[in-house]
């Protein structure tokens, strides 16, 4: 049996506005600051542009187990995230709204996974003005209407959808850990076998770099669609296949991708065609540790156009030296990329599960809960 709350009514606080401060480059030693840009749709996080926050006041908005934070403003209205320690330190920005949990009332990870789902996004949807979201303030914040089932129920759906997020994330790690590897494979290639058959040449030498496009009115289908902050959603038809690099028009600047396969980007991202064997893997390499963020002082907003790209200084390798590189790096990228698309497969389901759940069409008190294991996922 269930019942009808609202978020204030399973919350130890009516809503805390987040800290006004500016955020500061990253550093160990002081908390990372949690902005809307942070936080992806689904209600992950998005580390492209990690940052702090360095104020005497930031302790007092730390986030702790049991919190969970809505953007409350513009066109993110509505997007949230609940706090993992396994995440780290943060410290919660002024656009964001946090709501601490009482465990007494609720569990508070059903409330992650209930403000993903279709009832949630239905209840932001009706403060919207035509094509913007409204605005949404802490007091509205707390009169959500929550379909709160029983805890028995609440446990199983939290058992169920955590054992897919917690795959997600050991496969999230491990990609980290192969990123060190490729990481450390390039300083070595670049410092310490770079011989006479080099030269100091631009971008265009190795890549062709083209424009993303705009894929709103596409189907959905089984090509994914990469933006600022990664994977997107599928599309019916790929823009492009193979080997490229995706480098941001705007936004998160710095979050340069690597993909492998039939895509789709959007707009908002441009998208390379490699024009030696080996280049996309020595390009990627090379450019997500480019600062593109400083590269147009001449934009009033953080943007990047392809005259800046072409003419970017780039140490290019003998045709051999790139063959070699690429053929050392590929184990790891192609490891990576299973890790990538069982990801997609486990969000899909995810999201193909959660409404079930919800709604109680999967009825969570006849699923063996002991039988949850990351191993049961590895095949998904």
């Amino acid at each position: 049996m269930g019942y009808k709350t609202t978020l204030c009514d399973v919350s130890l606080d009516g809503g805390h506005y987040g800290i006004a401060a500016p955020a500061v480059d990253f550093k160990p030693g002081l908390p990372a600051y949690l902005r809307i840009t942070d936080i992806n749709d689904d209600g992950t996080l998005n580390p492209s542009d990690r940052k702090s926050v360095d104020d005497s006041s930031a302790g007092n908005y730390l986030l702790h187990e049991g919190d969970i934070v809505f953007a409350r403003t513009g066109n993110s209205t509505g997007r949230n995230y609940y706090y993992d320690p396994r995440d780290g330190e943060y410290a919660y920005a002024g656009f964001l709204i946090k709501f601490s949990l009482d465990p007494r009332k609720i569990n508070p990870r059903y409330m992650k996974y209930y403000a993903q789902s279709k009832q949630y996004w239905d209840w932001v949807s009706s403060f919207n003005t035509g094509s913007t979201r409204g605005n949404i303030n802490a007091k509205t914040y707390a009169s959500m209407p929550i379909d709160l089932p029983s805890r028995q129920i609440q446990d199983g759906i939290v058992a169920i959808c955590n054992a897919i997020d917690d795959k997600i994330r050991i496969n999230r790690q491990l990609n980290d850990y192969l990123s060190q590897i490729c990481d450390a494979e390039f300083t070595d290639f670049v410092s310490n076998q770079r011989d006479a058959s080099w030269h100091d040449g631009t971008l265009n030498e190795l890549v062709e770099i083209r424009y993303g496009k705009d894929h709103k009115k596409l189907a959905e289908g089984p090509y994914p669609v990469y933006g600022s902050g990664g994977f997107m959603r599928s599309v019916e038809k790929p823009l492009s296949s193979g080997e490229s690099v995706l480098i941001p028009r705007k936004g998160s600047l710095n979050n340069v991708m690597y993909v492998d396969e039939k895509f789709w980007t959007v707009d908002t991202m441009f998208f390379t065609i490699p024009l030696k064997p080996g280049a996309a893997k020595y390009v990627y390499q090379y450019t997500k540790r480019l600062d593109f963020g400083t590269m147009n002082s001449g934009s009033a907003v953080p943007s990047m156009t392809t005259k800046i790209l072409n003419s970017l200084v780039i140490p290019i390798p003998s045709d051999g030296a790139l063959v070699s590189f690429n053929k050392k790096l590929q184990p790891f990228f192609d490891l990576f990329g299973k890790n990538e698309e069982e990801n997609r497969r486990l969000v899909s389901l995810r999201d193909i599960l959660l409404p079930k759940l919800m709604s109680g069409e999967i009825d969570v008190s006849k699923v063996d809960l002991t039988q949850l294991t990351n191993n049961h996922l590895a095949d998904c």
